[in-house]
């Protein structure tokens, strides 16, 4: 009876610890993301390429930090 408590909990947290771990990806990509958004803003980028860059990543970025404060929360 207690061997299979214990082996739930086990399986329970790995399953959270490998959630966090995705977590963490994401959150690391959506930095990543942001500090593109950060040279657009800056204008390091050529006007061209700013120009089209800027629109979709403006979305993106909204969208992102949305998701990155959700993903806060959840942690």
């Amino acid at each position: 009876m207690r061997s299979s408590t214990n082996r739930r909990s086990i399986r329970w947290s790995s399953m959270h610890e490998r959630r966090l771990s995705r977590a963490g990806d994401r959150l690391r990509n959506l930095q990543r993301m942001l500090l593109l958004f950060r040279y657009v803003q800056l204008g390091h980028f050529s006007r061209t390429l700013r120009s089209t860059l800027h629109s979709s990543l403006i979305m993106r970025c909204q969208f992102v930090v949305g998701v990155r404060n959700k993903l806060l929360h959840k942690l």
